[in-house]
């Protein structure tokens, strides 16, 4: 679709700048924030046997520790996770980012007891040690939060397990998709020349202000990834299985979408209620579109389409309909 007066502007991609977080991977400071969280973690760990007489002010103080250690661990892990999908074939990188991953998931089996200590408390203790702990608002509602999510949880040694098994098991295979589809090589053609893209490269152009070269992008994404149907296929359908088992068959869940529903605190209802709300009114959905081909004056892969209404069935539409209406631009 073209806008009357836009121009495409350049856009040249460069790395991401990390350096607020660490200079490399070799950065020392890693080792030293590493060592920090030993020292924070192990402090936690030392008032485990205190906490069923505390008060609301040492509550208070060990989640203050609790909230440090998870900012030190999300510090560490954005940079190797972020480091690693700069270049997902940098051997370095990798082996930063399993090695990181190795000890924070090893860290937070140690802090998980609080967590669940706080969710297995009575209505009235609850009440009791948070109306006492004079908490700001950020911690109070992570306080009600992990209450609601306590009739999901499941003992410390499976929650541990289940730590274990994210990070060497489908977490593993999240990094071979990872490296898999980033090594892929695509074709497109922009302005007469054909460049061979990665796949962030190609995804640039989706966001083009030229129909034609979204289209192309999307196609060409398609065509290349299709090749690895079979293995990319494996991979989601143990991902959703993974998924499934856990949240469903463990945890007790609802559904697969009532974990984001409660971690959303959204009721299953009201998501429920907007889906069902959209599929009805799917027409209110393709007349909106015609109407804006119709004003603006469409353009589908150089073509100017006559027929707005063809607008809407080349992306929706069967082949033969598609078909159709090409022939009609």
């Amino acid at each position: 679709m073209t806008v009357a007066g836009s121009t495409e502007k350049a856009y040249t991609q460069t790395e991401w700048d990390l350096s607020q977080l660490f200079s490399g991977t070799d950065d020392p400071q890693i080792d030293e924030a590493l060592g920090s969280l030993e020292e924070s973690v192990s402090e936690l760990e030392s008032r485990r046997d205190a906490l069923d007489q505390a008060s609301g002010g040492e509550l208070r103080d060990t989640l203050q520790l609790y909230e440090r250690i998870i900012e030190k661990m999300t510090v560490l892990g954005a940079f190797a996770g972020l480091r690693f999908s700069a270049d997902t074939q940098d051997g370095e990188a990798l082996s930063l980012r399993n090695r990181v991953e190795h000890e924070l998931t090893a860290f937070e089996n140690r802090v998980l007891f609080l967590p669940l200590w706080w969710k297995a408390l009575s209505e009235s203790r609850a009440k009791k040690l948070s109306e006492g702990a004079d908490l700001d608002h950020d911690l109070s509602f992570y306080l009600e939060h992990q209450r609601r999510l306590r009739q999901y949880s499941v003992d410390e040694a499976a929650e541990q397990l289940i730590n274990t098994k994210d990070a060497d098991g489908v977490g593993g295979l999240l990094t071979l998709h990872s490296m898999l589809t980033n090594r892929l090589s695509f074709t497109l053609r922009v302005d007469g020349e054909a460049k061979e893209l990665t796949r962030d490269e190609l995804m640039v152009h989706v966001a083009s202000p030229r129909a034609d070269l979204r289209q192309q992008s999307y196609q060409e994404l398609g065509r290349v990834l299709e090749r690895e149907a079979q293995v990319l296929s494996q991979i989601y359908s143990h991902r959703v299985r993974d998924w499934h088992n856990e949240n469903v068959n463990l945890r007790g869940y609802a559904s697969p979408l009532a974990v984001r529903n409660v971690a959303n605190d959204v009721p299953d209802a009201a998501v429920t209620a907007l889906l069902e709300t959209a599929e009805r009114n799917t027409g209110v959905f393709h007349r909106y579109f015609r109407l804006k081909a119709s004003w603006l004056g469409s353009v589908i892969g150089g073509h100017k389409v006559r027929d707005s209404g063809c607008v809407v069935a080349l992306l929706v539409s069967s082949s033969s309909r598609r078909d159709r209406c090409r022939r009609r631009m």
